[in-house]
């Protein structure tokens, strides 16, 4: 019975330190294939076999410049807006030096690591106010505005808001004293996500925010022709770009 308890023990130890090991490669390889962009260095940085899998499983166009990388730009970090773990977000800081909206805990630890927060870099990073109302994370922008100084933000964060549909954080944005900055990308923002509520609601403030032709535009480029509809049935409708119309 002890040599049968002990032996269990040891395997279950070998099992813990080669379970990687036991999986053959080419599953790993089909994993590496299906990672996505945003995970593709730290599959790769958790152990050898991990890198080389992730390596071979890089496109022929992406080995061409960086076989790895995590794209934290701005415009792609905003149009998916993932839900990362804290540990996310902290390999993130201690990697890149970067930041983004998400989480009140990540962005208190941020702030705890000498993060300014009023320090945005808006062609590598993400400004955490415009990433916090693109995820819907009211929660997140009422901690920011709370801070003392607080959070800056301006317009992006109410465009960024409109294109998730995030009608509650535009406008607690818009309540505020003085309200967070808007301007026509706002509702061209919401016209291409097809968030007529949005919409509405922004041209019914006193005064309405602005619009132009992008608004159409975005509209008729995703489909969405309630949208539209509405855009045009306006006193006075919302202008239309005759160039792209033809």
């Amino acid at each position: 019975m002890l040599l049968n308890l002990q032996q269990a023990a040891l395997e279950r130890v070998e099992a813990a330190t080669t379970g990687f090991g036991r999986l053959p490669d080419e599953v790993w390889f089909v994993v590496a294939k299906h990672l996505d962009e945003y995970d593709r260095i730290a599959f790769g940085l958790t152990c050898k076999t991990f890198l080389e899998t992730v390596t071979a499983a890089s496109p022929k166009e992406k080995k061409k410049a960086l076989t790895l990388r995590t794209n934290l730009a701005q415009k792609t970090l905003l149009k998916q807006m993932p839900r990362f773990s804290m540990g996310w977000f902290q390999w993130v800081f201690q990697s890149f030096e970067r930041k983004k909206g998400g989480s009140i805990k990540v962005m208190k630890w941020l702030r705890s690591q000498g993060i300014p927060l009023g320090t945005w870099n808006w062609d590598y990073g993400v400004v955490a106010a415009a990433g916090a109302a693109a995820g819907g994370h009211i929660d997140v922008l009422k901690w920011l505005q709370s801070q003392d100084p607080p959070c800056p933000w301006d317009e992006k964060t109410c465009s960024a808001a409109a294109e998730g549909g995030h009608l509650d954080v535009l406008q607690w944005a818009r309540s505020q004293d003085p309200p967070c900055d808007w301007d026509e990308r706002t509702c061209s923002n919401a016209a291409a996500g097809g968030h007529l509520d949005v919409l509405q609601w922004a041209r019914s403030q006193d005064p309405p925010c602005p619009w132009d032709s992008r608004t159409c535009s975005e509209a008729a480029l995703g489909g969405h022709l309630d949208v539209l509809q509405w855009a045009r049935s306006q006193d006075p409708p919302c202008p239309l770009d005759e160039l792209k119309c033809e």
